[in-house]
């Protein structure tokens, strides 16, 4: 394992607050498909105020000690800033190689989309997170460091409102994916929208290397918020209407076939408007693949 030295994540952290990101290399631009037939567009709920929601994406591993640690903060935060804070755990790396002959590690949580994240964002020490893709370099998961960019991002005005409705047959695992994003001010650069899928409560195994959390190897252990595909394309799809109007609206219907590993009742979906040029990330929104009965 590695980590950042303190004076590197105090510059990271300085150049979030005052909101400057570098520029990477803008994603594939491809057009948003046409609405599936068989899936009707519903009737959005009226929101009158929304708030700014963050997305955090930690990097993670069974094999990976320190990450337990890491894993445990992030829940932390979660729980400190509810429905405000969204966690995605993506399984991509030598860390999240499966053992087949060990028990809880012979799981393979890792995705095509994960590793293309890895791949993109530079992603080389572990546990660390992204959040909001507002710097590409990631902040180590540790406690002197995390709050202050995270109080930074939440209290802002968002820009963008998102509001996620689904629908899910389990007869055909048919997952109707309605989004609704509302413009708060006028935007000039092209946004894109992805959509992922995660799952929480996959019983396997962590290796750990704090005692106060556990044995070396906890098992049974139930891996939370698992990164488990992304919507055709990991990147998303172009919104339409660039350059977008204040209090303009667009509706985004996907459809998706929930694979049959995976449990309904436990997943969610996750959906995120980012700056095309700059990924950055403006607003998410998340909610259960099943509603509440």
């Amino acid at each position: 394992m590695k980590y950042f030295k303190i004076s590197i994540v105090l510059t990271i952290i300085l150049s979030i607050v005052i909101f400057s990101c570098d520029k990477i290399d803008a994603p594939y631009i491809i057009p948003e498909p046409p609405p599936p037939p068989d899936c009707p567009t519903p009737d959005f709920p009226d929101i009158s105020d929304y708030e700014q929601v963050v997305l955090l994406e930690e990097f993670t591993g069974h094999t990976c000690s320190n990450c337990p640690e890491g894993t445990l903060f992030a829940h932390d935060l979660k729980e400190q800033y509810k429905e405000k804070l969204i966690l995605i755990s993506i399984h991509a790396g030598s860390y999240a190689i499966p053992i087949p002959d060990e028990p809880g590690f012979e799981i393979d949580l890792r995705t095509e989309t994960g590793n293309l994240l890895l791949s993109d964002f530079n992603i080389n020490s572990w546990p660390i997170a992204l959040i909001n893709r507002a710097e590409h370099k990631g902040f180590p998961l540790m406690q002197q460091f995390l709050p202050p960019v995270l109080d930074t991002m939440i209290t802002s005005q968002p820009v963008i409102g998102m509001q996620l409705l689904t629908e899910y047959d389990d007869s055909e695992r048919k997952l109707c994916i309605h989004i609704k994003n509302k413009y708060l001010k006028d935007l000039s650069n092209s946004l894109m929208l992805s959509v992922y899928i995660t799952e929480d409560s996959i019983k396997g195994a962590q290796k750990n290397d704090n005692p106060d959390i556990g044995p070396d190897v906890l098992y049974p252990y139930w891996h939370m918020h698992v990164l488990r595909g992304s919507y055709e394309n990991p990147w998303g799809f172009s919104v339409p209407g660039s350059p977008y109007k204040k209090d303009a609206t667009h509706i985004t219907t996907y459809k998706y076939i929930l694979n049959e590993n995976w449990k309904a009742k436990n997943c969610h979906v996750v959906a995120f408007i980012y700056d095309a040029d700059t990924k950055v990330i403006l607003q998410a929104v998340e909610t259960k693949v099943i509603g509440e009965e």
